[in-house]
């Protein structure tokens, strides 16, 4: 699962790991890329498997000095590792929504101010990215539940407050986006 980069996102747990899959949301040149990041945790590890965005860049560009100064400040261990680097790309996912709901406005904007200028192929584009977004989102919650639910081991419960937070903001873009249709 982790070679192919198109799988919903998922938890599996295994004997001494935990296998997940999250996507990371870019929004450029007027479309929504959702990109596949994969997590493996152990008890003394985590692995990530990222991919190259839109833009040329790595999606977990830039974490490296947020997990490092997490290890230096708290030396928690993997579980909060990988809390940060999952927080890291549900902040990010903000910007793609926003840009969004932007466009969006935008093509509502033209439908009553320029009627004869808009394109319902647009309409259509918006819409079928919110799906996409949606889709994601709300896999990733379903992660997160069963996270928050204490299903698994390798997370342990002095960290599930903080995957709590990452929960409580997927919700609020699940939300945004059903607001948005």
């Amino acid at each position: 699962d982790a070679l192919d980069d198109n799988q919903l996102p998922k938890v599996e747990d295994y004997p001494g790991s935990l296998f997940i899959v999250f996507n990371a949301f870019t929004y450029a040149q007027e479309k929504v890329t959702v990109q596949e990041v994969d997590f493996f945790l152990g008890k003394h590890f985590v692995v990530s498997i990222d991919r190259i965005g839109p833009d040329g860049k790595p999606q977990l560009d830039g974490i490296e000095q947020m997990v490092q100064r997490e290890m230096d400040e708290n030396k928690l261990g993997p579980a909060f590792v990988l809390h940060t680097m999952l927080d890291v790309i549900v902040d990010r996912k903000v910007f793609a929504i926003e840009a969004l709901e932007d466009r969006l406005t935008t093509t509502e904007d033209a439908v009553m101010e320029r009627p004869s200028d808009f394109d319902p192929k647009s309409l259509q584009q918006i819409r079928h990215m919110l799906v996409t977004l949606r889709k994601s989102l709300f896999h990733e919650r379903e992660v997160f539940v069963k996270i928050c639910r204490k299903d698994f081991s390798l997370i342990p419960d002095k960290a599930i407050y903080q995957y709590r937070d990452i929960y409580d903001h997927l919700a609020r873009f699940f939300e945004l986006t059903e607001t948005l249709r």
